[in-house]
């Protein structure tokens, strides 16, 4: 979005380059909170925040730093409970461990009322799952 039509300016003072990004994100969100006076606004901006540290973070997962972002807030119950969400902490492990998730996340999508190909995505799969169906029952009765 051109930020001549943003609701909330990235960038509204030198303090903001200053900042990591867990803190230009709450900048961010602060200030539209402030824009449309949430009574809340005034409230999180005198948070300081902290990082949680967890056992399974890793470094080189960017194509699935959804998959655990979405994880993490499904299973986070915030203050200073002990965050466990199951990841093996070796990032070979973890791998195998993503793909429940991920094939959930995608399937809530995928046929989530907002989806406006949600009816297309479901007629394409009972067309794959049919034609799995009869290329199975093909294949039995050529060998039988």
């Amino acid at each position: 979005m051109h930020p001549k039509f943003a609701w909330v300016s990235m960038k509204d003072g030198n303090s903001f380059t200053s900042k990591d990004t867990p803190n230009k994100i709450k900048h961010i969100v602060c200030a539209y909170m402030r824009s449309v006076k949430h009574p809340s606004a005034q409230a999180l901006s005198s948070v300081t925040l902290s990082k949680k540290e967890i056992g399974w973070e890793t470094r080189d997962t960017f194509t699935d730093c959804g998959i655990f972002a979405m994880w993490h807030m499904e299973l986070y119950y915030g203050k200073n409970k002990p965050f466990e969400c199951g990841f093996n902490n070796r990032e070979s492990m973890q791998q195998s461990q993503i793909n429940n998730p991920r094939m959930k996340y995608c399937a809530r999508i995928m046929l989530s009322d907002a989806n406006v190909f949600k009816d297309k995505v479901i007629a394409d799969a009972r067309n794959e799952a049919n034609m799995a169906k009869k290329n199975e029952l093909d294949g039995a009765t050529d060998k039988g």
